[in-house]
């Protein structure tokens, strides 16, 4: 009896150990790899953390008040920068105006060519010029329209009107830039009568020469410059 008292305790300990062992667990499959997020998905999430990071705490906020103080000082800002412009605006319109009132006087003041004809029985270059008292003056604009004419390409051998108009019209306007004196007269007619006075005198001069059995090519500056002198400038226009 004692022997099958053992046996029923030794089935019985088999039992719970058998009861107690841990089931078998099945192999645990491998771990999926999570599918990467498509570029939309990434630019949201970027533009959410980015909205959160930027977004302003409650302490930062402004209130209703701070608002509008805040654009009232800005359109305070925006006015002062108004009146600036329109200040600087009128100020342009005032001196705009002044410079055309000047420019208009100015014009009205040009010294017109005097009526009547350059010579004996008209006027002098000189004196409407109004260079009689100043002779080294006029003597130098004289030498600059000789200057001017070679420049120009006007013939000497030929008489004013037989000139290109192209030629006389840059001869005019070297003339006015080498003689800033003559801007202060009305148009070119400052300029025409030194060019017809230089090429009278030159020829007058050249038949003098030729006359008396000398060369007319070879006059020099003085001659031409002393030649346009009151007294010749009184002779009768040949050109004219």
């Amino acid at each position: 009896m004692a022997r099958n008292t053992r046996k029923r305790t030794a089935a019985a300990v088999d039992a719970e150990a058998a009861t107690s062992a841990p089931e078998s667990q099945p192999p645990a499959a491998p771990p999926q790899q999570a599918s990467p997020a498509s570029p939309a998905e990434t630019v949201d999430d970027a533009q959410a953390e980015t909205a959160l990071a930027t977004r302003p705490s409650k302490k930062a906020r402004l209130s209703t008040k701070e608002q509008i103080a805040m654009l009232a000082r800005e359109l305070e800002e925006t006015r002062a920068s108004l009146k600036v412009a329109e200040e600087s605006v009128r100020k342009y319109r005032k001196y705009k105006s002044m410079y055309v009132k000047e420019k208009t006087l100015q014009d009205a003041r040009l010294i017109p060519r005097p009526d009547g004809e350059r010579g004996k029985k008209g006027w002098t270059l000189r004196k409407a010029l109004q260079l009689e008292g100043n002779t080294d003056m006029y003597l130098t604009i004289l030498a600059s329209v000789r200057e001017a004419i070679t420049a120009a390409g006007l013939d000497w051998k030929k008489t004013f009107h037989r000139q290109e108009a192209s030629r006389l019209t840059d001869c005019y306007r070297m003339v006015k830039e080498q003689n800033p004196y003559l801007k202060r007269f009305e148009g070119d007619w400052p300029a025409r009568e030194l060019v017809i006075s230089c090429m009278q005198n030159k020829r007058k001069t050249r038949n003098r020469r030729k006359k008396a059995g000398t060369s007319g090519d070879n006059d020099s500056a003085s001659n031409i410059i002393d030649n346009n002198e009151d007294e010749n400038d009184d002779e009768e226009d040949e050109d004219d």
